[in-house]
């Protein structure tokens, strides 16, 4: 199909054949101009929510102009496994920028994804003004500790931490992370080529937390050490920690505490929330200098934004929507930047189901855009919120509704399931 865009250009996008992958690796390396043409190749190739996916084509006048793809994963929504679709790999060449094909391919995924009633997308923006254009919004707020070992607690539980061996204890860290993700909002589902090439492949070192009763692991941390700086001013930047039990959170921690002879820096990224009780002291080891006065303990950085696609087939999906305990009906109005007009839908919540259905009946009603909808559908604000900052209007009785349809921890998507 086509699409025209500026004056003068018209786009003709098209699915990506078999075989491909070659000229789609050198579109995706020159526009990006990170990492190498073999390495995309590799990526469009091997990547499995690739091979699950759809990537589409720009051309215009005949000549590759760029390329976006949709990645099919699967993701924990309040400990229930749910598809979604990350946008990934948006590419366009230089001789091609600012001519509209970045905004052609997204609404062609998007239509895509809406012509199968997808749920839900995600992405990484490089701006995120660029993709609110879109109907994204930011769901995920993630917070990085950047400090001494000695900031962290210590403890005596450290001694059952062992040594993590990639061949003997694999079913070991995909049972852990398995059993972490049934209580989390973010975490994917990992197949072999993201245990192998992604988590592995990003943080090959790590320590695993036995029981010193059963000898049972109980958590793990992973972690890599990059070439510089070199001894004694090494950093250890920890991309994943995972503890079911308060012991486990415990001994993981007081292993990292006890580095602090060869590491000047321990880096970690967490929830929104969980590092307070993670330190000792304050303090960024590689702080600015005007940060120093202000007694930093870390920084906070933005993670993934995301849009509901389908918003029906969203709220069906949602695990708390359809156990609220209630009987109670709410409308919302939701304006979506992609589509012309106004969504007016009618929620009807029972004890253990929901329903959703075209209409403007109900008589407690919201109104916002798709982007503050998927913020509160991912726990990442709430309706209060977007009422202060003149983004949702309406009921309050709906805005508490529509919260309890959506209850559950925040996006924590996390290091290592960066798409």
């Amino acid at each position: 199909m086509s699409r025209r865009t500026e004056p003068g250009t018209i786009v003709t996008l098209r699915r990506a054949e078999p075989g491909e992958s070659p000229y789609l690796a050198h579109t995706s390396q020159r526009a990006f101009h990170s990492s190498t043409v073999e390495a995309w190749e590799g990526w469009f190739r091997e990547h499995t929510g690739v091979q699950r996916g759809d990537t589409v084509v720009a051309e215009v006048e005949g000549r590759r102009a760029g390329n976006a793809t949709a990645l099919g994963l699967t993701m924990a929504l309040a400990g229930r496994d749910i598809p979604m679709w990350g946008v990934a790999g948006v590419s366009v060449p230089p001789e091609f920028r600012q001519r509209g094909v970045a905004d052609a391919m997204m609404r062609e995924l998007l239509s895509w994804m809406r012509s199968r009633g997808e749920a839900l997308s995600m992405l990484y923006a490089f701006k995120l003004g660029y993709y609110r254009r879109f109907g994204y919004g930011l769901c995920e707020r993630l917070e990085q500790l950047r400090v001494h070992p000695s900031q962290l607690p210590g403890s005596r539980l450290r001694t059952h931490v062992t040594e993590m061996v990639p061949g003997r204890d694999m079913d070991t860290l995909r049972s852990l992370y398995e059993r972490s993700r049934e209580a989390m909002t973010g975490p994917l589902a990992r197949d072999d080529y993201w245990w192998e090439t992604r988590a592995l492949g990003g943080a090959p070192a790590g320590a695993v937390y036995r029981d010193p009763g059963t000898g049972e692991a109980q958590g793990y941390a992973l972690w890599r050490v990059p070439p510089q700086p070199e001894f004694p001013r090494q950093e250890m930047h920890v991309r994943e920690i995972v503890a079911l039990s308060p012991e486990a959170h415990e001994g993981l921690l007081g292993f990292l505490a006890a580095q602090g002879e060869q590491y000047a820096m321990v880096t970690l990224w967490t929830a929104p929330g969980q590092s307070l009780p993670w330190l000792v002291e304050h303090g960024v080891v590689d702080a600015p200098a005007p940060w120093l006065r202000y007694d930093p303990m870390g920084a906070v950085y933005a993670g993934a934004m995301a849009r509901v696609v389908d918003v029906a087939a969203a709220l069906r999906l949602h695990p708390s929507a359809s156990r609220t305990g209630l009987r109670a009906t709410f409308g919302l109005d939701v304006s979506d930047p992609t589509l012309d007009d106004v969504l007016h839908l009618d929620v009807n919540l029972t004890p253990d189901a929901v329903e959703v259905g075209a209409g403007a009946l109900a008589a407690e009603r919201l109104s916002l855009g798709v982007d503050g909808l998927s913020q509160v559908y991912l726990a990442a604000t709430t309706t209060a919120a977007l009422r202060a900052s003149g983004r949702l209007h309406g009921s309050a009785k709906a805005g508490a509704l529509l919260e309890r349809a959506c209850e559950g921890p925040p996006l924590f998507v996390g290091a290592l399931n960066a798409f």
